[in-house]
């Protein structure tokens, strides 16, 4: 198992106690380029999607989540087609 799928398991099995830099980490390595605004958010960009995070640690939850549907290419319209 790689480094990649340790962190992404760690990532799945427990959404609430994930840090900046794994989620940094995690969007990278799936190919989001990142631009750090003036404020405090970090903003990813992957297939013309945008998401927007906070730096904290850890990381809320929902955005956790709302980067693995980014990476995985989930959109509002496929999870209401379900």
């Amino acid at each position: 198992m790689t480094q990649k799928d340790k962190l992404l398991r760690k990532m799945k099995n427990n959404p609430r106690d994930v840090g900046f830099d794994d989620l940094h980490k995690y969007l990278t390595q799936n190919g989001a380029t990142v631009r750090q605004g003036s404020g405090s958010h970090w903003v990813y960009t992957l297939n013309g999607r945008h998401l927007a995070i906070p730096r904290d640690t850890p990381v809320k939850a929902i955005y956790v989540k709302l980067a693995f549907g980014m990476v995985e290419g989930e959109t509002n319209h496929e999870k209401d087609a379900e």
